[in-house]
């Protein structure tokens, strides 16, 4: 029964009356009333009510009073009250006006009631009030052909007699005593005015009343610059905080303090702040969104470049040159971040943006001006241009990546070891990822040389990075090394491929020691798969139980990545990591004995490829799409050479079609590599349908054959891609002994 307590008092109170207040604005007064011999006490019963609104309400006996507020005036705007109670009238505050608090529900507003006649009516401030009023009415006497004589203002102290019931004379009195006082006291010069303006002294009046303003002119002037010194001092001290908060690496608590900060500047008032902290945030907001998983990383990099974008709305370039470019290379990072978040559709178009908002940077930031900036700059270009020819094919990657390849090594003109180790180590990276590429894409003797120099700049970078001194860069650096590795160990058929690939694996476990899920669930899981690409290598140069047991390890540290890597939240990573684990199943599933495992594996590699096609498309991602068309291929190929009868040779079609289509993308100068596995592929493709078709059919199938192989081995050597040169050499060879047997005349035997 106790437990039911608390929800039955909630039903409760959900049943109470609402107060006819309740959520409209309201404003709280407290309403006093001074007697004849000065005793303040509540104002029972008075009537408060707003001038030409109404909405009246009455004290009750505490003086206490609660009036609804209309739609129309906002905090920090005025109203006028009016105070109706028998034989009083209000005095304070002046008029009745009263500035609304920015949270009228908790702020009171006091109203002070003085009885008829009081002599507070009369007091220094009263005449000064009363003066002032008659100066402002004065104004409508003046006509044409008057003079300054005929300014009557008796008429304005009868009213103000007859107001608070006092006598005229008693007025006049009054007002003659306190000018002569003000005269004779020689006060500042607001109170001379006042008393000149009582007795007609309009030119003087004027005249105090000018060197007043000049006085409190001159002292606002002072104050507003003392308020604005200290905002401007809060506002730098706020920043600081979130300074040290970012270089703490608590990039949420850095945001939150310029944004505390930012509550307290305007565009219009401090324009320089206001960009400054813009950039700023967008430096946290980009970097809670590179650490960031699913759509809450892709929300952060957005409002990054929102914040860089308001930024330039004051830093341009005709004004601020310096920090407009910096802003700009700023802003050119987080699309770049933001790019990789997209599918790749967006990928294209965000990254051309990235690319152009360095070249902006660049036409301020020199090498002859600024070469620090410019070196850094370039480098940011240079990494883009490398990312874009990846997510190119043929001619145009090439470009790309001869650019990217040549930015680096202008860099490195600025960049020295000796000078700037921790930059030229960062630039080697760079330098190494570029030249990766380019080797990847390219047989023989060119693209092994070019793959040593990329891993030969790792190595170098990695002699001045540590991982007790810059653990994060020191990771990254150990899994690219892993991949190009594994790249350049499958190229090698002699006594260097084993220990490289055992080198790549290593790599790989290395960073994850600094990568791991709980700290860096983005980076575990790359560097998850780069680990499965190093185990795939492996595993494939090994044979038999052990060679399958390293390809398991790879299949497992694929899927691994996977559970962060999701369609949903980086689609371009999980097509990556789900392509490379379709070219693992598919050589689990053709060197696995068992016939069952072995189609269910090649099933399963199929169904990954179609996966990933179903994301990239030929025209946003040309090479990404023709690498897993050609991986399908392979799939199909097999699986058909374990079917039987028309669903086989059906498949093998299929992989002929994979296979071409692959090839309508690689240029043999750019791609040659991939070109001439893609031929090797669909030789095999040919050759294993040709021999289920009889006749010239077959025939024709088999000189197509020859032909891929042919094209094939004149990238692919035995020194070079061993493992693949080895599987087109005996597909060639395969192919010209059928060609023999079909084309000999019965009876003799088929050539050699």
């Amino acid at each position: 029964m106790r437990q039911l307590l608390p929800l039955l008092a909630s039903i409760w109170l959900a049943l109470l009356p609402v107060p006819s207040w309740a959520g409209a604005r309201v404003l709280r007064l407290q309403v006093w009333q001074v007697d004849k011999a000065g005793l303040k006490q509540p104002a029972r019963g008075a009537q408060v009510s707003l001038v030409r609104q109404g909405n009246p309400t009455r004290a009750h006996s505490d003086g206490l009073a609660r009036m609804s507020l209309p739609e129309g005036p906002r905090p920090g705007e005025p109203v006028e009250l009016t105070v109706n109670l028998k034989g009083y009238l209000l005095w304070s505050p002046a008029r009745g006006r009263v500035l609304l608090p920015k949270q009228p529900e908790l702020h009171v507003v006091e109203l002070t009631l003085l009885p008829l006649g009081s002599k507070l009516f009369l007091g220094d401030e009263a005449i000064e009030r009363l003066i002032r009023e008659a100066a402002e009415q004065a104004k409508e006497q003046v006509g044409k052909g008057g003079k300054p004589s005929e300014i009557d203002l008796r008429r304005y102290l009868k009213q103000w007699a007859v107001k608070y019931g006092l006598g005229l004379e008693q007025v006049e009195e009054e007002v003659r005593r306190w000018a002569q006082e003000a005269g004779d006291s020689h006060q500042d010069n607001r109170h001379q005015a006042l008393a000149a303006f009582a007795e007609h002294r309009f030119e003087s009046a004027a005249r105090f009343a000018a060197a007043a303003a000049d006085e409190r002119l001159q002292q606002w002037e002072a104050v507003r610059k003392q308020e604005r010194r200290l905002l401007k001092e809060a506002v730098e001290d706020l920043m600081l905080v979130g300074d040290a908060y970012a270089s703490n690496y608590e990039f949420q608590k850095a945001l939150d303090a310029y944004a505390r900060a930012k509550e307290w500047v305007t565009r219009e008032e401090f324009p320089l702040e206001w960009a400054m902290l813009e950039e700023a945030s967008g430096r946290m907001l980009g970097q809670l969104g590179v650490h960031a998983q699913a759509e809450t990383g892709r929300m952060y990099l957005d409002d990054a470049v929102r914040a860089y974008e308001r930024a330039l709305e004051v830093r341009r370039r005709d004004v601020m040159p310096l920090e407009w470019a910096t802003t700009q290379y700023l802003l050119g990072q987080a699309l770049m971040a933001q790019a990789s978040r997209r599918g790749p559709d967006e990928f294209a178009r965000i990254s051309r943006q990235a690319e152009e908002a360095h070249r902006r940077a660049l036409e301020v930031r020199t090498r002859d001006t600024q070469p620090l900036d410019w070196a850094f700059t370039q480098s940011g270009l240079a990494n883009i241009l490398r990312q874009r020819a990846e997510s190119t094919a043929g001619e145009e990657s090439a470009r790309l990546l001869a650019q990217s390849i040549e930015v680096q090594r202008q860099v490195l003109q600025v960049y020295t070891r000796e000078a700037l180790p921790q930059n030229w180590a960062g630039t080697q990276l760079a330098l190494g990822l570029a030249l990766f590429c380019q080797g990847a894409g390219l047989g023989g003797e060119e693209g092994v040389r070019l793959l040593t120099q990329a891993v030969e700049a790792f190595r170098q970078a990695l002699q001045v990075l540590s991982r007790e001194a810059q653990p994060l860069l020191w990771a990254w650096a150990q899994k690219f090394l892993s991949q190009f590795l594994a790249t350049l160990g499958l190229r090698l058929n002699d006594e260097r491929a084993l220990p490289l690939l055992a080198q790549a694996v290593e790599a790989s476990r290395q960073a994850l020691r600094v990568y791991t899920y709980e700290l860096l669930p983005q980076d575990w899981a790359r560097t998850q798969c780069f680990l499965g690409i190093a185990l795939a290598a492996q595993g494939r140069r090994m044979a038999g139980e052990e060679g399958l047991r390293i390809l398991e390890q790879s299949t497992e540290a694929f899927r691994r990545a996977l559970r962060s890597e999701t369609h949903e939240a980086l689609p371009k990573y999980w097509a990556h990591t789900l392509s490379n684990l379709g070219v693992v199943l598919y050589v689990q599933g053709i060197r696995t004995k068992e016939e069952a495992e072995g189609l269910r594996l090649l099933a399963e590699s199929e169904n990954a490829s179609r996966q990933v096609l179903e994301v990239l498309t030929r025209e946003t991602s040309p090479r990404d799409w023709a690498l897993v068309q050609n991986a399908l291929g392979n799939a199909l190929r097999a699986r058909g050479e374990r079917g039987q009868g028309a669903p086989g040779l059906g498949l093998l079609v299929q992989a002929i079609e994979a296979h071409r289509l692959a090839l309508e993308v690689y240029a043999r100068g750019a791609d040659s590599l991939d070109w001439a596995l893609t031929q090797s592929g669909l030789g095999q493709a040919l050759l294993a349908s040709a021999e289920r078709l009889p006749g010239e059919d077959g025939v024709t199938r088999l000189n197509e054959a020859f032909q891929a192989f042919q094209q094939a081995l004149t990238v692919l050597t035995p020194e070079t891609a061993s493992p693949d040169w080895v599987e087109a050499d005996e597909g060639l060879r395969r192919t010209q002994h059928l060609l023999a047997e079909r084309r000999a005349p019965p009876g003799l035997p088929p050539g050699p």
